[in-house]
């Protein structure tokens, strides 16, 4: 892939995803303006299918914090292809942070860590306290970060749709598991895929902003390399 992408262009070129993923937002917010209030209460689970909780529940997963690092290494340290790595982890982090800030503007008299239910594996009764602070959800955040990113990588423009639908589906599992309701995931949403567009164009953009401080920070690293041997003066 060449190192100067001009941004917009590839969104023109990917319009079917960014076409359809805002036919969805409009559809989602006409539907919450047009039905009101019904439309953000969480179905639960305990009435659906067996194997279709078995599958939202491990499907969920990809919208995790563990998973997106874990994939971001995997790109970095066993692919070899870093800058596909550093832009899905930097799609990550500006994606938490940003699901930090919200959550804790909407908790001022309580601010601190928000991690989801079945966020990360590590989760010791963070967000238990804060149950009705589930705005935005994170886990929608970061898939469509995550897909977002994967949708710039790919060349093959068939994978779109596919994308879409694959992180709409993560999207309606946290619907389906009564972990948030649907502006909770509207919301992530337009957070994550604003944060894959951001850390795409960072790595990969026609600035190539990336590029340039690896390669400041390898010459600062050198120089100081060298005068750390050079050996003292009246030695």
């Amino acid at each position: 892939m060449k190192h100067r992408i001009s941004i917009l262009t590839l969104i023109k070129d990917r319009k079917l995803f960014f076409g359809s993923l805002m036919l969805l937002l409009t559809t989602g917010v006409l539907s919450g303006w047009i039905v009101g209030n019904n439309y953000t209460v969480c179905s639960s689970p305990l009435h659906h299918s067996f194997w279709l909780n078995v599958f939202f529940i491990n499907y969920t997963f990809m919208g995790d914090a563990f998973f997106a690092v874990c994939l971001a290494a995997f790109f970095i340290f066993y692919l070899k292809r870093k800058k596909t790595g550093y832009a899905l982890l930097f799609a990550f982090l500006f994606t938490e942070a940003a699901v930090q800030v919200a959550k804790n503007l909407l908790n001022m008299y309580d601010a601190g860590i928000f991690v989801e239910a079945g966020q990360t594996i590590v989760n010791h009764g963070l967000q238990e306290s804060r149950a009705y602070y589930h705005f935005p959800s994170g886990h929608t955040a970061i898939a469509f970060a995550l897909a977002t990113v994967f949708l710039f990588i790919l060349k093959n423009k068939a994978w779109q749709l596919p994308i879409l639908c694959a992180a709409t589906l993560l999207a309606y599992s946290r619907i389906y598991l009564a972990q948030h309701s649907f502006p909770d995931v509207l919301t992530g949403t337009v957070l994550g895929t604003l944060a894959g567009v951001f850390s795409f164009y960072l790595v990969f953009g026609p600035a190539n902003s990336f590029s340039k401080f690896r390669n400041i920070s390898r010459i600062c690293y050198n120089k100081n390399r060298r005068e750390s041997l050079q050996p003292l003066s009246g030695v």
